[in-house]
């Protein structure tokens, strides 16, 4: 190896690290956020699924929207599709 050569590969080597770590990092990031879009999505999926067991119950959407969060808006239009 020329005097360059050791040079050109820790160089080399320091840009791939570079690299290599902003993927890891968008990856994590990526990884995060769609977590917590599926986290907010299970959230609701319960949250319907037990106001359709209380609308089977003839529970008042007052109740309803108390109980699992949803908007009222929500729960009567569960009540009009039931």
């Amino acid at each position: 190896m020329d005097e360059e050569e050791p040079d050109m590969v820790a160089r080399v080597e320091y840009y791939q690290s570079v690299f290599d770590n902003q993927i890891l990092f968008a990856r994590n990031e990526g990884w995060d956020e769609g977590r917590n879009e599926g986290l907010v999505e299970g959230e609701v999926a319960k949250s319907v699924k037990i106001a359709k067991k209380l609308l089977l119950r003839n529970r008042p959407t007052d109740e309803i929207v108390e109980d699992t969060g949803l908007t009222y808006e929500e729960v009567e239009s569960l009540r009009s599709k039931a």
